[in-house]
């Protein structure tokens, strides 16, 4: 961050903490406020010199110490190990079973040097023994984090565990209280508080208070603070991925921050790092969002006024939606099961799922930034079945992550749209892809955008009609069909594609879409029927991103 950047936010923080008039921090309406002093203070250095966290978790864990914790520290000078007994969803009482019926369910992931490297198979005893804990820190999960009556008994039976197992007996204990949903989620957990932002937050602040006063944790931290300090901001209610999960850039910085100031007993202001992803500014907002919340627990800063859009565009500026494709992503933010129905683990991984039904087969919410949907809808194959009742379209996650589609005929669809962003007349907005056509997949596509009315193809690829004639390749029929299309692919052949439309009228989200034409695969070959072989996919060269300009 630049000196006079810098300067700027140490001036709004002292306002915001000494001048009662300007004070920027708005209480959550609570029946009995028990706000306690959270500043942390610098701990005693390890008699090596290196901190020892572990986290007891799951996905939200992951999100706060797996990717920029590390890096904070070691910006700062402090050599850590970081590691995480991780279960995907896992609450407190499935940790308790596990740790005590002593399961081989945990992946545990250890970060040495800055290096992760991952055990499957894994005991909570394998981790907790694994090395001398300076911080232990335990979470409620399944969203059931605002619910304080699934804490007990299992949070203090595995904090007893704990103590009983654990190498270094005086371990700090600590408490990760995770955010809330976004406000626009669709997630069932989301359901547990009625789809309501400020009921979720208010909840989770009561039961980690809760949990608190029974427990007298050395820290809590209190990431649910953290991020919500930063939906205040100009960033908005954009800090998740999925309508669940931080986003990886700005969002999981911001819980790192957090956990950074707790441990260490030193203000993230002065730490020096940031992600590439994110600008000095966006970096200032969120440490500040971390520092307010390590200063003021238990409420929201109000950073409206202390941060504005250092680049205002029309209604923003910004990337509406970002997908990321991985062999991690598709097992941590359960795009698997979205896409596919099979479980969200390694063994959905390279898995096909068939079905011939018409509609929406799957999707695959954006997963990084901001909030957008990916779905593959087909139309009904269900007339081919073959002979042994085997349906021959089919969906699959590959073993890199990557959404692959067997089986199209024309008028299958692969759907891409923003969800809650509506766009005026005049917005412009670029859509960027790479696609793999494989040796058999389909030829001829049509890629189309919704204008407000109609569907309408994109204004950059001219759209040709022909005639395509020949012998089907099955029934050695002839045919002559007549396509309209504005992408014809060559066997094998990896695309980026890219292409800019401006509205020419409102639009309640902005949509596009790429259709099969017709099913005249690559290779020259002509089928009346969909064919398992026909396999095309979603490449990660240039990962899929819609961007208003």
């Amino acid at each position: 961050m630049n000196i006079l950047l810098h300067l700027l936010i140490g001036a709004s923080l002292c306002l915001a903490c000494n001048t009662p008039s300007d004070d920027p921090v708005k209480e959550q309406p609570q029946e009995k406020p028990q706000e306690k002093p959270q500043e942390p203070q610098a701990p005693e250095p390890p008699g090596d010199g290196v901190l020892r966290i572990l986290a007891v978790g799951n996905s939200f864990s992951a999100d706060a110490v797996e990717q920029e914790l590390w890096p904070l520290f070691h910006a700062a000078g402090q050599d850590v190990i970081i590691a995480q007994l991780y279960i995907a969803g896992c609450d407190l009482e499935t940790h308790l079973k596990t740790a005590t019926g002593n399961l081989p369910n945990y992946s545990y992931r250890k970060i040495v040097d800055g290096v992760q490297k991952t055990t499957s198979g894994a005991t909570f005893l394998q981790g907790l023994r694994d090395e001398e804990w300076d911080y232990i820190s335990l979470q409620q999960g399944g969203g059931h984090h605002g619910q304080y009556e699934t804490f007990e008994p299992s949070l203090g039976d595995l904090i007893a565990y704990c103590r009983e197992n654990a190498v270094k007996k005086d371990f700090k204990l600590v408490y990760h209280a995770c955010w809330a949903a976004p406000a626009n989620s669709t997630n069932a957990k989301f359901g547990f508080y009625g789809y309501d932002q400020a009921k979720m937050y208010a909840q989770i602040c009561d039961a980690t208070q809760k949990a608190d006063a029974l427990h007298h944790f050395d820290l809590v931290i209190n990431s649910m603070d953290a991020i919500q300090n930063g939906r205040s901001s100009y960033l908005g209610d954009t800090f998740d991925r999925d309508g669940w999960h931080l986003n990886k850039s700005y969002g999981r910085y911001t819980a790192a921050c957090i956990w950074y100031e707790k441990i260490s007993g030193r203000s993230v202001m002065d730490n020096g790092y940031h992600p590439d992803s994110i600008s000095d500014y966006v970096a200032g907002v969120c440490k500040t969002a971390a520092h307010q919340a390590c200063l003021h627990p238990y409420r929201i800063t109000d950073l409206s006024s202390m941060f504005t859009d250092p680049d205002p565009k029309p209604e923003g500026g910004k990337v509406l939606a970002r997908w990321e494709f991985s062999a991690v992503n598709a097992v941590e933010d359960a795009y698997i099961t979205t896409f596919t129905g099979l479980p969200s683990n390694s063994s959905g991984l390279g898995a096909y799922a068939y079905s011939n039904k018409s509609g929406e087969r799957g999707y695959i919410a954006s997963n990084k930034d901001t909030g957008g949907r990916m779905s593959f809808v087909q139309v009904d194959k269900s007339a081919w079945s073959d002979a042994s009742g085997n349906e021959r379209a089919g969906l699959m996650v590959s073993a890199a992550g990557l959404p692959t589609i067997a089986g199209c005929l024309p008028g299958d669809c692969l759907l891409f749209e923003t969800l809650g962003k509506p766009l005026s007349k005049g917005s412009t907005v670029r859509f960027s892809f790479s696609w793999n056509s494989n040796k058999y997949g389909s030829k001829y596509w049509l890629l189309e955008y919704f204008d407000g009315a109609a569907w309408t193809p994109v204004p950059d690829l001219p759209v040709k009609t022909e005639t395509v004639s020949g012998t089907t390749y099955d029934t050695k029929e002839s045919f002559s069909d007549s396509i309209t299309y504005n992408i014809a692919f060559a066997a094998s052949e990896k695309r980026t594609l890219s292409t800019t439309v401006t509205l020419p009228g409102d639009v309640a989200d902005f949509k596009i879409r790429m259709t099969c034409a017709m099913e005249y695969q690559v290779n020259g070959r002509h089928f009346l029927h969909p064919r398992t072989q026909s396999v095309q996919n979603l490449d990660s060269t240039v990962q899929p991103v819609i961007e208003l300009l």
